[in-house]
């Protein structure tokens, strides 16, 4: 994967700060680690995913891609025996969908993100409100008070600053594994319940809010810079507490 440096002026890596998002708030291990080069050349990979079997190995893989201009993120549902597969496009068919080849790919390679195939529970629905316009602060305060209101519906298991919006995260206890259908699909509906909560909720002159029900979505991970304002994602708060307390 070919990563280019951006071009803003960016803060530096807190790696402490990612080990804690990775140990806390991940499935792993293996934790899957993504990564999306935002310049990448036309017909070019833009998007790959790698599964690191330690901690250390994913904070060190983190830093490694976010030092040559990436974005980095990481997929919080586990994946089924904590494999990754390539997946090859077929005429007629979304590259991404499961009737397209896949091949195993072994870990510390890179692959393609999971799709929904490849997760094994739902334990966590990340949340993403990105600012609409300019007006960064207003829009960072609506989401964080739409975050907050929405507590006292569902389990919230942190607030990120992802260095532009917020991003949230219902946390699902116990985890909804697969093979229990009526848990996985009660947890799937829980997830279309509050992509409605928000869509009613929110402001949509200020905040636009990505969708929640996909289990296999990517969300940022803290402590690594984002390319489009150059500051670093952060947990500002951790269950019902200020992250770090």
């Amino acid at each position: 994967m070919t990563l280019a440096h951006p071009s803003v002026t960016c803060e530096a890596a807190d790696l402490e700060g990612a080990r804690r998002d990775l140990l806390l708030h991940t499935a792993g291990p293996p934790y899957i680690i993504v990564a999306r080069d935002r310049n990448a050349t036309p017909g070019g990979r833009t998007t790959g995913a790698i599964a690191c079997e330690t901690l250390d190995e994913a904070v060190d893989l983190a830093r490694r891609l976010s030092q040559r201009g990436g974005d980095v993120y990481v997929v919080r549902n586990p994946v089924v025996d904590g494999r990754l597969y390539h997946r090859h496009h077929v005429p007629g068919c979304r590259h991404s969908g499961c009737r397209c080849p896949r091949v195993p790919v072994p870990p510390g390679n890179v692959a393609n993100p999971p799709s929904l195939l490849d997760i094994a529970a739902i334990s966590r629905m990340p949340i993403d409100i990105d600012p609409k316009g300019a007006e960064h602060e207003s829009a960072r305060a609506h989401a964080r008070s739409l975050i907050d209101s929405l507590r006292s519906h569902v389990e919230i298991e942190y607030t990120l600053d992802s260095g532009r919006g917020l991003q949230g995260c219902v946390h699902i206890q116990p985890a909804a594994e697969r093979a229990d259908v009526v848990r996985w699909t009660e947890a799937r509906a829980l997830a279309k319940r509050i992509e409605r909560w928000l869509a009613a909720h929110a402001d949509g002159s200020l905040v636009t809010i990505d969708s929640v029900s996909n289990p296999n979505r990517f969300s940022r991970l803290a402590g690594f810079v984002n390319t489009k304002t150059g500051r670093v994602a952060r947990m500002i708060q951790e269950g019902g507490g200020v992250a770090g307390q």
